[in-house]
């Protein structure tokens, strides 16, 4: 498992859907990553800032910024 191709394509995902926010278990479904996969993609965007993940930790999108 490439960590780096996981965090790409989730990133390309979120970024088609500028705007919405995606719970986790959609998210693994909508990306066909295994949770451990969308687990460290998620964890490299956040470090990278390139992902905002809400307080109750359900939800993850882009952050406005980068809204294309």
């Amino acid at each position: 498992m490439d960590i780096g191709n996981s965090a790409s394509a989730l990133w390309r995902f979120l970024s088609r859907q500028s705007g919405w926010r995606y719970r986790y278990s959609d998210l693994a479904q909508a990306t066909g990553l295994s949770h451990r996969a969308l687990d460290m993609a998620i964890g490299w965007l956040a470090r990278e800032e390139q992902v905002i993940i809400e307080d109750d930790g359900d939800y993850v999108s882009l952050p406005p910024e980068l809204y294309y």
